[in-house]
């Protein structure tokens, strides 16, 4: 680390500071805190690229390949007017990246992290940080979920959905197992374990939301990357998926029943059971399919939802769109049908009773006169 052209009494392996006496040890060289009055031993450090330029006002980084920031690349107590990082492939910029840099006018960004006051080093406005990308439109800065109201309902729905869903598949199972002989009592105690695995996931998210109070967007990225996410996705993937299926069997075995009430057409026990199970194993599928194959669905957002619910194509965006928006939706219109048959045999009864009903009414009211002879 000494230079030859640096004078002074300094001798030996130390490093000489600019116009000073002052020697320093080579471990205070290049240690992210200048030491000499001109910070000179913090210059010419591989890893500040842009330490060597001290008239550098504004840098425009946008649209480059860079993808780590974890070199450190800005000297200590370094100042620019703009500073442009958006279109970079950088996913995470840690803390640290910015270290005594301070920006005067306005930083470009498509990360929203880097605006947050949590968001340490950064010394800029909250007004001259702009961010084209504002998170995932449930988390903020400080919280996983941005509002007080949606943290209480969270807690509330979840609580709801574990204690309402227990009570009823311990009821169907130990008190009333007849009903699980018919194909509605079948599908509704599915539909039961179902949605208790949508109120242990709605637990999972309030349970994280609540230890990362107040600092969340300091782990925004280790938390959408973590196991416990993913499980959260897959068990939402899950519940949404059975829950679908399961909805729809109701609605065709509700239709049966109403459509032909002396048993014509019904679903048999064997039918039955191989739709539960097929519904189980389809919906496992179709959650396990994202972690088999690497796709960043399910940590495209803080809820771990494999939803696409950013304007950013993740990895399998496409598997997203065609599963949770484009099957969903057609599995909506064949219940939503399911519902108008069934209300439409409804009526169908109903005008057929009233039919039957007319005749006889008529003929109680009907009076025989004998005839008499005169």
């Amino acid at each position: 680390d000494e230079k030859l052209f640096f004078t002074g009494p300094c001798t030996g392996n130390v490093f000489a500071c600019w116009d000073s006496n002052l020697c320093l040890h080579p471990d205070l060289v290049c240690n992210v805190r200048p030491d000499c009055p001109h910070g000179n031993d913090e210059l010419d450090c591989h890893e500040f690229l842009f330490a060597a330029l001290p008239r550098l006002m504004h840098l425009n980084l946008s649209q480059t390949l860079i993808s780590d920031f974890r070199g450190l690349y800005f000297g200590y107590k370094r100042t620019l007017q703009t500073l442009d990082l958006r279109g970079i492939p950088a996913e995470d910029i840690h803390d640290y990246s910015f270290h005594g840099l301070k920006i005067s006018q306005a930083l470009y960004t498509d990360h929203f992290e880097i605006c947050c006051p949590k968001t340490k080093g950064l010394i800029i406005a909250s007004h001259a940080c702009i961010a084209s990308v504002s998170g995932d439109a449930i988390s903020s800065c400080f919280n996983l979920l941005g509002l007080s109201v949606q943290r209480y309902l969270l807690w509330v729905v979840a609580l709801l959905a574990v204690l309402g869903n227990v009570t009823l598949i311990v009821y169907r199972v130990i008190w009333d197992r007849s009903v699980l002989k018919t194909g509605f009592g079948l599908f509704v105690t599915n539909l039961g374990i179902s949605d208790f695995i949508m109120g242990v996931y709605l637990f999972i998210i309030a349970g994280v939301d609540y230890f990362f109070r107040d600092s969340y967007v300091l782990h925004d990225k280790t938390w959408r990357t973590s196991v416990v996410c993913k499980i959260a996705g897959f068990m939402v993937c899950l519940s949404c998926e059975t829950s679908t299926f399961f909805v729809f069997l109701i609605t065709l075995d509700r239709f049966l029943v109403i459509k032909f009430p002396f048993g014509q057409k019904k679903l048999s026990k064997l039918i039955k059971l191989s739709a539960v199970v097929m519904s189980w194993v389809a919906s496992f599928l179709l959650a396990l399919v994202p972690i088999v194959f690497s796709f960043e669905i399910y940590s495209s957002n803080a809820m771990c939802l494999g939803l696409p619910l950013t304007n950013t194509k993740a990895k399998g965006w496409i598997y997203s769109v065609v599963v949770f928006v484009i099957f969903n939706f057609i599995m909506f219109l064949f219940t939503a049908y399911g519902q108008y048959a069934i209300f439409r045999a409804m009526s169908e009864n109903r005008i057929s009773k009233t039919t039957v009903n007319i005749p006889r009414r008529y003929n109680s009211s009907q009076t025989v006169v004998p005839c008499s002879s005169f």
